[in-house]
């Protein structure tokens, strides 16, 4: 999570944004389909900085080093997971939760 925190003005500034989502004081959630297009163009050769300031994004608010971030982090969900990545959500699948310690019965571990 970034260390800025938006006042008022930038979170209602940053919410006219159609490639947000969400806006909260510290973190912003972008459209997938703004994170696809931006990942294709990256791909292709257009520099982090220039996508965000083509589709509207003020860097002096979100921050000069935040698009190379978020390209990064995409860059790689397009690359594990495709297109796709982009609109399921992920957060919590890999989770087995809490390992247990309680001593099982052979019968007890062949039913689990």
């Amino acid at each position: 999570m970034s260390k800025m925190i938006f006042n008022a003005f930038q979170m209602k500034l940053l919410g006219k944004n159609p490639n947000i989502n969400k806006v909260s004081e510290r973190s912003l959630t972008y459209h997938p389909d703004f994170r696809l297009k931006a990942v294709k163009e990256n791909l292709k050769g257009k520099e982090p900085m220039q996508i965000f300031l083509e589709n509207g994004f003020d860097l002096a608010i979100i921050g000069k080093e935040k698009p190379k971030q978020c390209l990064k982090r995409w860059r790689k969900i397009y690359q594990q997971f495709g297109e796709d990545g982009f609109y399921t959500e992920r957060r919590g699948k890999g989770s087995v939760g809490r390992p247990s310690f309680k001593v099982l019965t052979p019968e007890m571990d062949r039913k689990r």
